[in-house]
């Protein structure tokens, strides 16, 4: 019996050995490694830099780790911040991540955030929130961003409550790509509509004008093809969206929702590839 619990106790500090998590610093940029799940945290760390780009995946003592998550604080109070790059694999952007980052005026949310916690980006100096179609849940995420004027909603099943864009006080305007209004639940109880324009796809005006919540928008209005195209494609990058035949001279255009370099007359990939 005693050999038993002898082995018994190896194996349980074997196992808490295996499962510790590892903290490391790599460019900059600190982070908390789970060995059971491969996945990986950013951390706090007094970030100074204005720029931050984090990586999809980090490597840890030879293990490979997916970067999952921007933890509690992780940028909080980081007033330098201007630009962060994040990959297409976080899912979660926890509390307080980004509040009171003043500098900070744009963000790229990936297609592959599932939730964005409370305050998160409180004191930032957002100006426009594109959800991404991978949305599930954010609550009270952009409460408190005075500089926010618009709001672009995804074509995807999710609860928006009001407190999720409370004391935006500069906030006047929505895109809605949701094909059908009920895809998306307004929990709208104290939310102040007047002055608000909502932009929703051709032809679904009337649904909307009739659906509980949206309904009480002062303002529905369809969007025009070009905008929703643009939308839909993703291309909020100031680009004009115009044809090659239009094109006299170098310029950068979207056509068929991928970036084509025209020059002389010729279309190439944004690899420099001549398109055929």
């Amino acid at each position: 019996m005693k050999k038993f619990y002898i082995l018994f106790a190896s194996a349980m500090i074997s196992i808490a050995g295996f499962a510790q998590d590892d903290e490391v610093t790599i460019n900059g940029v600190k982070y908390r490694a789970k060995p059971y799940e491969n996945e990986a945290t950013v951390l706090a760390n007094n970030y100074q830099k204005s720029s931050y780009t984090i990586p999809a995946t980090i490597t840890v003592n030879g293990n490979k780790y997916t970067v999952t998550k921007i933890g509690y604080e992780a940028f909080r109070k980081c007033k330098n911040l201007t630009s962060i790059t994040l990959p297409n694999t976080i899912k979660r952007i926890h509390e307080y991540a980004f509040e009171t980052c003043s500098g900070l005026k744009s963000i790229n949310i990936p297609n592959s955030v599932e939730r964005i916690d409370s305050w998160s980006f409180n004191g930032t100096s957002i100006t426009t929130v594109r959800l991404p179609n991978s949305i599930k849940d954010i609550d009270f995420a952009f409460n408190g961003c005075k500089s926010l004027t618009t709001v672009i909603l995804p074509n995807t099943t999710f609860t928006l409550s009001d407190s999720s864009f409370g004391n935006c006080d500069k906030l006047t305007t929505f895109y809605s790509l949701a094909d059908d209004p009920s895809k998306i639940t307004l929990r709208f109880y104290s939310f102040d509509y007047e002055g608000k324009t909502l932009y929703v796809k051709k032809g679904l005006k009337s649904k909307y004008q009739a659906a509980p919540g949206w309904k009480n928008f002062p303002n529905i209005v369809e969007m025009s093809d070009a905008k929703y195209k643009e939308l839909t494609n993703g291309t909020t990058t100031g680009v004009e969206a115009v044809s090659a035949a239009q094109a006299t001279e170098s310029a950068k255009i979207v056509e068929d929702g991928r970036m084509v370099i025209v020059k002389d007359g010729k279309k190439f990939n944004t690899a420099g590839q001549l398109i055929r």
